[in-house]
């Protein structure tokens, strides 16, 4: 028996406020704990990449041929075999899931998606090579994708026990507390000052991935520049703190990438998530294609990529990360990108021109010759009567570069998540070396997941939820090897409230009128409208939680929009559809108000 001075006690922490930890935080509760739940966001910006994601949860109909295809998806290496067990019995089991703890009825993409609006048919499955995959489905919560509508459910089962789960934000845990090799509580950060609090039957990892942390990409992956596209606050804390406890790390070098060509994307602005364009046919199609740092072309332009996996040898593998990839293109195939929307505001600020091809070798630094050599075989296959150009590009997708004018335009390799961290077995349970269980320690979701090698969309997702339960209610139902004591609680000036409490009215003046939404990417968003005489004078966006950079500047453009064309039923910002979604319906929520008084 041992004295420790803490702050205060929970009988849980959850460390991480994404898909994971609200279920295991919602799970914890239910199960009678008494629950922390911290992350290093702000209010308004937690959900890891849950929030970010395409809201697609796996699932199956038949739990042996899941097995197999999940085995498949691994080999060469063999996963787990009781983890796949339990995650394979979880996909089978997700459909009841749904209507049980989501409290919906589940949407079957397999069944009843319509793919005229995003074509997620090639997911089903993602590998149809391999046996097994045919049982696989995916399910969303609604008729809707890329929505945060999952998140905010899972959301929403947190808050509705704020009785006993209490939430900090911008509170990142920086140790655990450890004693004879069990986990009993953990220092966190506080309103910049280190608290410690006990956990009398465990702690619960769910901080997600390194996808931010640049040089942990470099020691675990040996790549240097990778985008995010989904939550900016996974910078690998997990994995420090799991090597604290003496955990074992596997699947580190296990990343996913999504978006254009094999993953790319074009450059976004510093410290920004790259943005998510899933389709833009003119810039694999014509006189264009896309080389390494070298200069050179490294693979199939238009070959779908498989979250950033593109055929390799029998394998699909993320290709080589290139500090600075280019699409190169002449003059006629900038008309035919014109022609169409552009789905990237800065692509004319991005634009590289040169008035020859030396002209543009020089401007990107490469090695004399090496550009005019690469369109020269590019020329040189699109004219032969070989069906394939060596990467295994049709020849019909290639077009003769024209002489004159040519452009380059930067892109970036995304970086979806990575897998890696702490191993966990079916119980939810951090192990050791030797896979023996660290006492006090669970984990859940994108932290120390089962994927290796191949991964299937959907899955992910689906681990939140399974393991976020199972670590949910077996960390609550904890029983502690040892007795841990403390003299009394230190004392700390400190806030130690939850940061979830009841919302304060807000003031309004005459002929003002609240306005609430919750279709945003981080749910609520409140206005304030100014309406009299039938017109909108002014619209005050009072609290929101959308993205940062294009989400929160969207708000510029839709409150001037609105009083200048007096509706809320204002265009879209491109790029921001559902921040613009949500403040119309805001603005139309704050407009129905001032109707009904004015009606009474």
């Amino acid at each position: 028996m041992s004295e420790h001075n803490f702050n205060a006690e929970y009988d849980v922490i959850v460390a991480g406020f994404g898909g994971a930890g609200a279920t295991a935080a919602r799970f914890a509760s239910d199960a009678g704990a008494k629950v922390l739940l911290v992350d290093s966001a702000p209010s308004g910006h937690e959900g890891g990449n849950t929030r970010y994601a395409g809201q697609i949860v796996g699932a199956a109909d038949d739990y042996s041929k899941m097995k197999e295809y999940i085995e498949n998806l691994a080999e060469p290496f063999e996963p787990d075999e009781e983890l796949v067990n339990a995650y394979a019995r979880g996909l089978t089991e997700m459909p009841e899931y749904f209507k049980k703890y989501l409290d919906v009825e589940p949407f079957s993409v397999k069944k009843d998606w319509d793919n005229s609006k995003i074509n997620l048919s090639e997911m089903l499955p993602e590998y149809p090579e391999y046996s097994g995959g045919d049982t696989y489905d995916v399910l969303l919560v609604h008729d809707g994708v890329f929505d945060a509508a999952l998140w905010k459910i899972l959301r929403k089962k947190v808050l509705e026990r704020k009785d006993q789960i209490d939430v900090w934000y911008e509170a990142p845990i920086v140790h655990l507390i450890t004693e004879h090799n069990a986990v009993i509580g953990a220092e966190i950060k506080r309103h910049g000052q280190s608290v410690r609090i006990k956990a009398t039957r465990g702690v619960i990892l769910t901080t997600g991935g390194f996808e931010n942390n640049v040089q942990m990409k470099r020691d675990y992956l040996g790549y240097s520049n990778l985008a995010p596209i989904g939550s900016l606050y996974n910078k690998g804390i997990g994995i420090k703190l799991g090597t604290e406890a003496k955990a074992r790390l596997w699947n580190m070098t296990n990343f996913e990438s999504l978006g254009l060509q094999h993953g790319l994307e074009p450059v976004p602005e510093v410290s920004a998530q790259a943005r998510l364009i899933l389709s833009w046919p003119k810039l694999s199609n014509g006189s264009i294609f896309t080389v390494a740092d070298d200069g050179t072309r490294y693979f199939n332009e238009t070959e779908d990529n498989r979250h950033g996996h593109i055929y390799d040898h029998g394998m699909w593998r993320v290709p080589t990360n290139n500090v600075s990839p280019y699409v190169i293109f002449d003059e006629k195939q900038l008309v035919k990108i014109k022609a169409d929307p552009i789905p990237w505001d800065k692509f004319e600020e991005q634009l590289i021109e040169a008035q020859s091809i030396d002209e543009l070798n020089a401007k990107l630094g490469l090695q004399s010759g090496v550009l005019q050599n690469t369109v020269d075989q590019f020329n040189l296959e699109q004219e032969t009567e070989n069906s394939f150009d060596k990467f295994g590009r049709s020849t019909g997708t290639m077009n003769h570069f024209d002489d004159g004018k040519v452009y380059a335009f930067q892109m970036v390799q995304t970086m979806l998540n990575t897998q890696g961290g702490p191993k966990r077995n079916a119980q939810a349970e951090v192990v050791d070396f030797d896979n023996n269980p660290i006492d006090g320690l669970y984990s859940a979701g994108e932290l120390g997941a089962l994927h290796v090698n191949q991964y299937q969309g959907g899955m992910n997702i689906a681990e939140c939820l399974i393991f976020g339960k199972i670590a949910g209610e077996n960390a609550a139902r904890h029983e502690r090897k040892s007795l841990v004591t403390s003299d009394g609680f230190k004392t700390s000036d400190v806030d130690l409230k939850s940061d979830v409490q009841d919302r304060e009215d807000t003031d309004l003046g005459e002929n003002e009128y609240l306005g609430v939404s919750h279709q945003g990417m981080g749910d609520e968003l409140r206005v304030k409208v100014h309406y009299e005489n039938e017109k909108i004078l002014n619209v005050e966006v009072l609290s929101q939680s959308e993205t940062d950079g294009l989400g929160n500047k969207a708000f510029d453009k839709l409150t001037s929009d609105a009083v200048v064309k007096n509706t809320y039923n204002i265009d879209a910002v491109s790029g921001a559809t559902v921040t613009s979604n949500a403040f119309r319906d805001a603005v139309k929520n704050a407009l129905d108000k001032a109707k009904q008084t004015s009606n009474n």
